[in-house]
């Protein structure tokens, strides 16, 4: 009984010192050059985001790939322009399209090369110009050709015989 007390007590002796510690007025929180800062609250950050090139680490490893290793193909940037050798269309293969707000960005990958490019919507890759991006498809135009690519999707792997096997055993029992 005496220990419950004495625990007690010193629980009101620590909230009462901190009751009185004064907040720091006018005071606010350092925020480095390119930080976004997420909300403010009586002129305090409460949370900051570095830079995005801080993040390349994590994008360059597929959250969904279960070794998390990188993709073998190196991915290019949409800016590398008319330097960019893209196979023939048939080559190409549509592995990703990101569509954020009014940017419509297609990850095209030529198989020749061997590696995955972003396209921005209106740039080119080879000679084929990228036209339209949706969802699951994108359109490219070389002169009058007009070539659509739609989304790439790894087909799942074939079920073990054993969990097969185990699920009918279950479908059958019930």
């Amino acid at each position: 009984m005496s220990l419950v007390l004495l625990c007690a007590g010193l629980g009101v002796l620590a909230w009462a010192e901190l009751a009185r510690a004064p907040a720091p007025a006018g005071r606010t929180a350092e925020v480095a050059p390119g930080e976004t800062v997420l909300a403010e609250r009586s002129g305090q950050a409460m949370l900051a985001f570095s830079p995005l090139r801080d993040y390349e680490e994590i994008v360059r490893r597929p959250l969904f790939n279960e070794t998390r290793e990188p993709d073998e193909a190196a991915v290019e940037d949409e800016t590398a322009g008319p330097s960019v050798t893209a196979g023939q269309a048939d080559q190409l293969t549509l592995t990703g399209v990101v569509i954020s707000g009014d940017k419509l960005i297609a990850l095209i990958r030529d198989g020749r090369a061997g590696r995955v490019h972003r396209v921005q919507r209106g740039n080119s890759l080879g000679e084929w110009r990228l036209e339209q991006v949706e969802k699951e498809s994108v359109t490219l135009r070389k002169g009058e050709s007009e070539r659509q690519l739609t989304l790439y999707t790894k087909k799942a792997p074939a079920e073990k015989p054993r969990r097969a096997a185990r699920q009918r055993a279950r479908s059958e029992r019930r």
